[in-house]
């Protein structure tokens, strides 16, 4: 069953707010503009767990989370899940949609989730008439790439490094309560659960981390970014 057989409609009423005034590609847009294109979308809600669209699914829109979170995966050739997006409040995924082929990732609720799908021939027409949007997406995916090229040259290290280094990025992006579970941060990292776990674990007992289902946190940021800048 694709993910949008599965979805519950939310409608306007319940989702508006100027919402789109929070997100970065959409604060360049003449105040009219973005009203009234929030006006005509419809938000859609998913419980934890559930898929947003799958890999195969027809590229139709450009996704925005209202509320929780997503992650974006893929499958690597062995069968394994690889991570390379976690998106919370006000962030933009499903960039594949540019293809205007299928999305080539699969994604997923961490949490239970609100998320806004803007109809790709929309999009592109907002891209085309507002030039200041369009170079905020470009920044958007050229941040996207940049976090792809760093878990690629840390990808040979050992997995304690990738884990820092993962979480180090993770705290830059959501602060010191990271909203992922120690599978979720194995999976970031190219590594086991049972792996993530013992690494995780080790970094309680050093009063790094703490570890709460659902969650993790960075009990000081500065100490380790200054572990992270000695290795």
């Amino acid at each position: 069953m694709s993910a949008k057989d599965t979805a519950k409609i939310v409608t306007p009423e319940t989702t508006t707010g100027d919402f789109l005034a929070n997100v970065d590609v959409f604060q360049k847009l003449p105040t009219g503009a973005r009203r009234a294109l929030e006006s005509s979308l419809k938000a859609a809600h998913f419980d934890k767990h559930e898929s947003i669209f799958l890999e195969d699914d027809k590229a139709a829109a450009i996704w925005f989370v209202q509320q929780g979170y997503v992650k974006e995966v893929y499958y690597s050739a062995e069968g394994k899940i690889k991570v390379f997006s976690l998106v919370g409040p006000n962030g933009m995924f499903g960039v594949g949609a540019f293809t205007e082929r299928d999305y080539g990732c699969h994604c997923i609720a961490l949490t239970e989730t609100t998320v806004t799908p803007v109809p790709l021939a929309v999009f592109q027409t907002l891209l085309g008439k507002y030039p200041e949007m369009a170079q905020a997406v470009l920044s958007h995916i050229s941040g996207l790439l940049r976090d792809a090229k760093e878990m690629e040259a840390y990808s040979h290290e050992k997995v304690e490094i990738r884990i820092l280094h993962l979480l180090l990025r993770l705290v830059g992006q959501f602060g010191n309560t990271i909203p992922l579970t120690r599978r979720d941060i194995g999976e970031m990292a190219g590594t086991t659960v049972e792996t993530a776990i013992r690494v995780l674990s080790r970094f309680e007992k050093s009063g790094l981390v703490s570890n709460v289902w659902g969650h993790v946190t960075v009990k000081d940021a500065q100490v380790l970014k200054a572990m992270v800048e000695k290795l």
